[in-house]
């Protein structure tokens, strides 16, 4: 189920392009959350941080990209992957899973160029990522909302292969999280008893909150969640994800908790590698998702938001809105 710019006044007002050849930091802001990603040295992008707001732009240098590296850390260096593939190092949920045209399912997205520009109350920041085998292009659109602490999010998915592809996973956006334990809150029920909340933690594995009802998706099941991270949801204190979609359709919100996993110790410098538990959460719309997540602590409005929708490509080399 996630993530911001520069906080300079420059980086509101002029949109930069960046190739994969230059060390790259990007930084998706609103005023009380900061998501930032780096491009690592194989060319790929990966999530170095998600959290309250970061108060010294020198902070940046400091977050490694290999913050996660599995449970075989040792043998093959990663990290979180903004939009990990299917068939790659990762063992868990991926955010793409593609079968190409030729056969071949596994998909490696590498870093090309990314813009950020300002848009009516925010700022929008898009990256183009590039597999390096196929002409196959996903485009991740970020839009921060500085005073309202929202981040909206969605992909592009176009390809020019030969022949059609097939696409049997297209997340929106994947977040990562490093928390001891999560709590879900969601909402089911039916007519007359609709939005019955049920809270649960999250165990080793993957809990789905999804439906394929397609005009009766909220139904049984409703298109919005809360996630405590490290604690159950307050109404008052603590850090919560929250998370809908950004209008009726089809969706799957995704929540995978690993017990062994590489995480960043106190240090930043130095990734160890312990049992405990990180997650993931992922949003795979049918067409179209949104997530929210908001951090409450008390005497602070400090609230981070993610929508989205998917737009993918299934046998043509244009986008189309059309599920596959």
């Amino acid at each position: 189920m996630k993530t911001f710019l520069l906080t300079t006044v420059a980086a509101f007002v002029a949109a930069t392009v960046s190739t994969a050849a230059e060390p790259k930091t990007i930084r998706i802001a609103t005023d009380a959350t900061d998501l930032v990603l780096k491009v690592a040295p194989n060319g790929r992008l990966y999530q170095a941080y998600y959290g309250e707001r970061l108060r010294h732009a020198a902070d940046l240098g400091q977050l490694p990209w290999d913050v996660h590296a599995g449970s075989d850390g040792s043998v093959s260096q990663r990290g979180w992957e903004v939009c990990s593939g299917s068939g790659n190092e990762d063992y868990f949920e991926p955010a793409l899973a593609v079968t190409h045209s030729d056969g071949n399912p596994s998909t490696f997205l590498y870093y090309v160029s990314s813009t950020s520009q300002p848009v009516v109350g925010g700022t929008q920041t898009d990256i183009i990522l590039r597999d390096d085998q196929y002409p196959l292009t996903v485009t991740l659109h970020y839009v921060a909302y500085g005073q309202e602490n929202v981040i909206k999010a969605w992909s592009d998915i176009t390809h020019s292969e030969p022949g059609p592809v097939t696409l049997s996973a297209y997340a929106s956006t994947m977040l990562y999280f490093d928390r001891p334990t999560y709590y879900l809150t969601e909402f089911s029920g039916d007519w007359a008893s609709e939005a019955q909340m049920s809270s649960q933690r999250l165990q080793f594995g993957k809990k789905v909150v999804d439906t394929k009802l397609g005009s009766r998706a909220a139904m049984h099941a409703s298109p919005f969640f809360e996630l405590g991270l490290g604690a159950p949801v307050e109404e008052d204190r603590g850090d919560v994800l929250m998370g809908t979609l950004g209008w009726t359709g089809n969706f799957r919100f995704t929540f995978e908790v690993t017990m062994w996993a590489a995480c960043a110790s106190s240090r930043p410098s130095t990734p160890t590698l312990r049992p405990m538990s990180c997650a993931r959460a992922t949003s795979s719309p049918r067409p179209s998702s949104s997530s929210r997540s908001v951090r409450r602590a008390p005497a602070r409005g400090a609230a981070a938001c993610t929508t989205g929708r998917a737009v993918t490509a299934c046998t043509t080399g244009r986008a189309n809105d059309s599920p596959c």
